[in-house]
C-alpha cells in the first residue's frame, strides 16, 4: 500500500498561524532586548513559553496524518516539535462527537489515535475525510481497528 497524507486541516494555515505569533513574540523580545527592560524581556519570554506550551499541549490537536506501511505520522506543525509523532501501524482509533460552541449546539467531529487527538472539524465532508482516514487504517491492517462514527 502506498502512503497517503489526509489533512483534517490545512498544515499551511496552522504553519502560518504559529509563524505570526512567533514572530510578535520576536519582535516584542527584540525591542525590548534594544530598549533593555528587564521587564519587558521578562513578560515577552514568558508569553513565548506560554505559546511553546499552548502549541505542545493536548488543547492543540494534529491537523494531518500520514498513513503508510511505516507508521501513522501526525502533523501538528512547526511550533509542535514536542508532538510531532510516528504510531505504529496497528494503533486503535475512534471518530468522537464533540458538541462545541459558546451554547454547546455546534456539532464537532475529531479523530483520536491512541491518545492523540485531531483538530475538531464540522461538516459532512470534514467527517468523511475523518472515516477516509479510519477506512485506510483499517485497509492497512486488513481488520477493523475503530470505530468509525456515522450521524
Amino acid at each position: 500500500m502506498n502512503t497517503i497524507t489526509f489533512a483534517i486541516k490545512s498544515v499551511l494555515v496552522q504553519n502560518l498561524i504559529m509563524a505570526v505569533i512567533f514572530s510578535i513574540l520576536l519582535l516584542l523580545l527584540l525591542r525590548a532586548a534594544r530598549k533593555r527592560s528587564c521587564k519587558c524581556l521578562l513578560a515577552v519570554s514568558l508569553w513565548t513559553a506560554v505559546v511553546l506550551w499552548f502549541f505542545n499541549s493536548p488543547l492543540w490537536g494534529f491537523s494531518a496524518v500520514t498513513v503508510g506501511p511505516k507508521g501513522l505520522k501526525l502533523h501538528y506543525g512547526a511550533l509542535s516539535v514536542a508532538k510531532n509523532t510516528t504510531l505504529p501501524v496497528d494503533t486503535t482509533y475512534e471518530i468522537k462527537t464533540y458538541m462545541g460552541g459558546v451554547r454547546k449546539i455546534k456539532k464537532l467531529y475529531y479523530l483520536e489515535l491512541g491518545r492523540h487527538r485531531s483538530m475538531k472539524v464540522r461538516g459532512r465532508k470534514n467527517l468523511a475525510i475523518l472515516q477516509d482516514i479510519g477506512r485506510t487504517i483499517n485497509r492497512l491492517n486488513d481488520r477493523p481497528m475503530g470505530n468509525i462514527c456515522i450521524p
